[in-house]
């Protein structure tokens, strides 16, 4: 994910190396560097059974947490890219107490916690996107914070903006699938090819929401959940489906973060910072321009990320992993 260079923790995979030369080259280059009755909730089921890579979903709580979330910090992404649903407006005019409440009650007990890192935030996530449209959150899984704050704005959220954003949310979904269905199972071949590893038996629960973090995405493990902005413009489009396969990486990604430690300290070199989430980058969004064609720009060449001070990367990939 965009602005945050970072490992998750990863689930067991069977991944080495395909060529250990090569790795020996690349390393030499880097060293150093209450609510009315609501409607159900919309989910996607696989795109297609031969392909049952990703499953599409657009829930209701995930949605009103992450919105609670972005108003709560102040992010560029959140106030340039999605505007503010008037959810703290009553119907009178006045303002919400509630809503103002959970505002401000996360930015005091939530904001400076991480979504990937914070077990109880992680399972927390899940926990929400299996709630559906609930109206009751289930016990005992979910962080006592959140549900301090977020029941009391559920109805309002219902109400109002939730149609909105779930109609923004399926069209990004609409858009997706597609490209999933013709390209994905080629793509994640390749990846057991590459990595020696197989994509999950069941597929990868993707949790599309209008803010997924400052970063627009990010995935968590145990099991692997992707959450996905359907508003980042980096995350539109044919770029789509290579962010899908780099969030998915991240939950693949702990042999190779293995992998790469032991091979600098065999080396007795210290390994450079976010190597791993640099090898992601380049993969993801080689596979995806071989598929798409010469006009498809990888995410990292869009936006600059390989000028941020990982030029090193980029051309010891391009040279020894391409």
């Amino acid at each position: 994910m965009l602005g945050r260079w970072r490992t998750t923790v990863a689930g067991s995979i069977g991944l080495r190396w395909a060529s250990h030369g090569a790795l020996s080259l690349m390393l030499g280059s880097c060293a150093g560097a209450g609510p009315s009755t609501p409607p159900p909730a919309r989910a996607r089921a696989t795109v297609s059974q031969a392909s049952p890579l990703f499953e599409f979903h657009s829930d209701p709580w995930v949605n009103l947490n992450q919105r609670i979330f972005a108003e709560a910090t102040a992010n560029e992404y959140w106030h340039t890219k999605v505007a503010t649903c008037g959810c703290a407006q009553a119907s009178d005019g006045t303002v919400s107490p509630a809503w103002l409440a959970a505002v401000s009650g996360y930015k005091t007990d939530l904001a400076d916690r991480d979504p990937v890192f914070d077990e109880p935030l992680a399972r927390t996530n899940l926990a929400l996107a299996l709630a559906g449209a609930s109206p009751v959150l289930p016990e005992g899984t979910i962080d006592p914070l959140v549900v301090k704050w977020l029941p009391g704005v559920y109805g309002r959220y219902m109400a109002g903006q939730w149609s909105n954003d779930d109609r923004r949310n399926s069209a990004w979904i609409a858009a997706a699938e597609p490209l999933v269905a013709k390209w994905g199972r080629d793509i994640a071949e390749e990846y057991g090819k590459r990595f020696h590893t197989a994509w999950p038996n069941a597929p990868i629960r993707v949790e599309v929401t209008q803010y997924a973090g400052f970063g627009g995405a990010y995935t968590t493990s145990d099991p692997i959940l992707t959450t996905m902005s359907s508003e980042d413009e980096g995350y539109a489009g044919p770029a789509a489906l290579e962010m899908l396969f780099h969030e998915a990486s991240h939950g693949l990604d702990g042999v190779l973060t293995h992998e790469l430690q032991m091979a600098f300290i065999t080396k007795g070199k210290r390994e450079p910072r976010s190597l791993d989430h640099a090898i992601i980058f380049y993969t993801a969004g080689e596979l995806v321009r071989r598929r798409l064609g010469p006009s498809y720009h990888p995410y990292g060449y869009a936006l600059g990320i390989w000028s941020r001070g990982w030029e090193k990367y980029e051309a010891a990939l391009r040279l020894h992993w391409q």
